[in-house]
């Protein structure tokens, strides 16, 4: 069975595509996709942005199947993405330096996702540390 190719979406890099395209139909199919996770960074500024709404329109349905990932940083107020709090997710502590919480959320989910590839063997994975900070 061949691997299907993981791909990443992130805005910023996408935003040459976003020009004069309606970007509800552009980001429709990117978080409605076959990916096997949406990891949603919720900030702050999070549901202050017209784009993030019609985002989450897209994959708040994904929650219901462990599909979506929350990731919440520290200083969003409590209550703010009480969808995201229906299911477990991490914290971005934004008093800590940047690197060192990349690293770490970064193994917790390469965890869940070697478990999700491979149930009864993720157990005895062992996961390469990723070269941040280095």
């Amino acid at each position: 069975m061949q691997e299907a190719e993981s791909e990443v979406f992130y805005d910023k890099n996408e935003q040459h595509r976003l020009l004069a395209v309606d970007i509800e139909e552009y980001l429709r199919p990117i978080y409605q996709s076959e990916a096997r996770f949406v990891i949603a960074l919720l900030s702050q500024s999070y549901p202050k942005k017209i784009w993030t709404k019609i985002e989450s329109e897209q994959f708040k349905e994904r929650f219901k199947t462990g599909d979506v990932v929350p990731l919440w940083f520290s200083d969003a107020p409590a209550g703010m993405f009480d969808e995201s709090r229906r299911v477990g997710g991490l914290t971005i502590d934004v008093s800590l330096p940047i690197d060192q919480e990349v690293e770490r959320i970064t193994r917790i989910l390469l965890q869940k996702l070697a478990e999700v590839r491979q149930p009864t063997q993720s157990a005895q994975l062992s996961l390469p540390t990723p070269p941040f900070g280095s």
